[in-house]
Parts: C-alpha cells; structure tokens; sequence
C-alpha cells in the first residue's frame, strides 16, 4: 500500500476545468527519498503507467513549501470540501514586504478568531505561481460576503488609515494572480501509512 495520502481535487473553474489535482502534505524533504525507495521496490511508477498514464493528457509535478506563521486550517476536515486557490505572481524585490503583510493579515485573524481560515504556501519547485493561498469552505455558500469582512476586521483592530497603508504595500508587491476553485473528490483519494490531518 502506498505510505503516503493522496487527496484528489478537481479543479471547477478557470481555464483547466475538469483538471485533477492530487496533494499529499506534511512532508520533509527526506521524506521524497523514502518515497522514491518505496516506489521503487513496489514498481508503483510502472503500475501508474500501465494503468493510468494512458488515461492522462498531461502530467505536472509541484511541491510548495507551507508557511507556519500562516496556516489556519479547520479542524472538522469537513470544513475543507471546496477551496478557492489564489496565486499570486511576485516581485522579487517586494518578497518581503508580501510576507509582512500576510503575516499582519492572519495573526490578526488567528487572533480574534475570526472565521477566515487559510494556508500559505510557497513554491519550491515546478509551481506557476510564487506563491499560493487556500481558502477552505464545506461548500460554494461558505464564500458569499460573510456579514464582517477581513477588511473591516483590520479596521476594527488596526485603524483605517494603518490598514490602507498595508493594502497599498501588499498591493504593490503583486505582480499578477489569479484564482479558481476546485472540490474534494473523496471516491478518489487515498489514505496510506502516514495521514495527514487538513490535506
């Protein structure tokens, strides 16, 4: 059996519509190399190619790197069955003013416990984006304008005039993003050896 989970998302809008996306989380980088070992003495790679690869289109391969300071996650995984994904395209200079930001925007958030749950990440290898933000929701109704906003969270605890200061500065380290939102697809995810709770 495969030590690893692997939880299945179909992607629902955008321009890859109907793209499967499959994550397993929690890893450390030894981690790849017992995989690889494992894969290996299986022959698992041989038995995808034989019976899946032929069904596929095309094939990518990414591992983005978890930040911390800004993961809150819910805890019921069922919260966690539809996510909108926003990747953001950064300027190299402006890194580390994008990181102060976010880290403003989810201590405030964790703080006050307010319910705008989120994962960071950023790309470590073959990603299409610098970085990417999650937003779980138990379904498309969970992101309708929530009656109070992040936004006047921020206002509330920061003030107008330092909260549109920060807007401006995360603004401005953003050279694109763009967005889409995909579903949990369970009849397709496996759990191996080593389950990893919120991914």
């Amino acid at each position: 059996d495969d030590p690893w989970s692997w939880n299945l998302w179909e992607i629902t809008t955008g321009p890859r519509v109907g793209t499967i996306v499959a994550r397993s989380g929690g890893h450390t980088w030894a981690d790849f190399d017992a995989y690889q070992t494992w894969e290996q003495a299986a022959a698992a790679s041989r038995h995808f190619e034989s019976t899946v690869a032929p069904h596929l289109a095309s094939v990518r391969s990414v591992i983005y790197v978890g930040d911390e300071e800004n993961v809150y996650w819910p805890e019921d995984q069922a919260e966690a069955r539809v996510v909108q994904v926003i990747g953001f395209d950064l300027y190299n200079e402006k890194m580390r003013d994008f990181v102060k930001a976010v880290n403003t925007y989810s201590k405030t958030i964790v703080e006050h416990n307010f319910d705008a749950h989120h994962y960071l990440a950023y790309n470590a290898s073959g990603g299409e984006h610098d970085a990417i933000l999650v937003l779980p929701g138990s379904a498309m109704a969970d992101f309708s304008r929530p009656e109070k906003t992040v936004e006047q969270l921020m206002i509330e605890v920061h003030g107008e005039e330092a909260f549109r200061a920060l807007e401006k500065a995360f603004n401005a380290t953003i050279k694109d993003s763009d967005s889409f939102f995909a579903v949990y697809r369970p009849d397709l995810s496996v759990v191996g050896a080593t389950v990893m709770a919120g991914n």
